[in-house]
């Protein structure tokens, strides 16, 4: 995933964080693969799933806080 950042291919592969929709924070994952949940930020951006993991450094235009919930697609 990652797809809210867009890679610069110029320069070395650098990575440039862009605006994310809504960011959930300190959620609890269960991307239905079969494995087990995990802790983690999930980016969205136009109604899709674009960035599952650590989203503290990113600008978004919407946090929510979901802590103590389960994020599942």
């Amino acid at each position: 995933m990652g797809g809210c950042y867009q890679e610069n291919r110029d320069q070395d592969r650098l990575k440039t964080p862009l605006l994310c929709d809504v960011v959930l924070e300190h959620g609890t994952v269960i991307d239905g693969s079969g494995n087990p949940r995990f802790p983690a930020d999930v980016g969205v951006t136009n109604g899709r799933i674009t960035f599952v993991g650590d989203a503290s450094a990113w600008t978004a235009r919407e946090r929510v806080n979901v802590s103590g919930l389960i994020i599942a697609p």
